[in-house]
């Protein structure tokens, strides 16, 4: 049985080489196409079709909007002209399956929709870098995530302050303790997280903002 996919881009020439690409191969077809993203949205929604390429840059929603709003019951492979590694990251937290340059999109894109029917990832030849440093960095702060989990309640807002720049002395106001218990708290965070030299507990909360907020 061949699979269901919607295209959506704003250069026709672009939609004209996908639907070439896609007809001709045995285990997918074009169940139909758009030039804008919101138009996409409703097509996916209206074959409930299992699978998209859409251009990112289109008028009226781009393809990361569609990802959004449809929260993975549509596996979305983008693609784009601009290779940027901040985009590649944005697209893939958006809840994109797959990125893939526009000048490697016809050579590629049945390679990624086999790997997306297979519920396999897929990684464009050209993003391998910048998918391996993504899986690096989520691997990190999944490390840091259980690091945390072991301190309490109190210790974890000891450190969310921290981060905000604050000092013992401020952080005892905040919290209406004395300066001796807060600095009870930090030796203990820095007992559990093995944090030792002065102003390692600063940089080790410099460096795991972004998941205590």
């Amino acid at each position: 049985m061949k699979h269901k996919v919607i295209i959506a881009d704003d250069h026709p020439i672009v939609l004209a080489g996908l639907e070439k690409v896609i007809n001709e191969n045995e285990n997918f077809y074009i169940a139909d196409k758009a030039y804008n993203g919101k138009d996409a949205l409703e097509l996916i929604e209206k074959h409930n079709a299992p699978f998209a390429v859409l251009d990112i840059e289109m008028p009226v929603m781009n393809g990361k909007e569609v990802c959004e709003k449809l929260a993975g019951k549509c596996k979305i492979i983008l693609i784009t002209m601009h290779n940027d590694e901040w985009l590649f990251n944005e697209v893939m937290d958006a809840g994109a399956y797959s990125f893939i340059p526009k000048d490697s999109a016809l050579d590629e894109i049945i390679d990624c929709l086999n790997a997306a029917a297979a519920n396999k990832p897929y990684v464009a030849k050209g993003l391998i870098d910048f998918f391996n440093k993504r899986n690096l960095i989520t691997e990190q702060k999944h490390k840091q995530k259980e690091l945390l989990s072991q301190l309490t309640k109190s210790e974890l807002n000891i450190l969310k302050l921290i981060a905000k720049g604050k000092t013992t002395p401020e952080i005892a106001d905040i919290l209406f303790v004395s300066n001796k218990t807060v600095e009870n708290h930090r030796y203990n965070i820095c007992k559990k997280l093995n944090i030792t030299g002065n102003n390692a507990l600063v940089k080790f909360v410099s460096d795991i903002k972004a998941i205590l907020s």
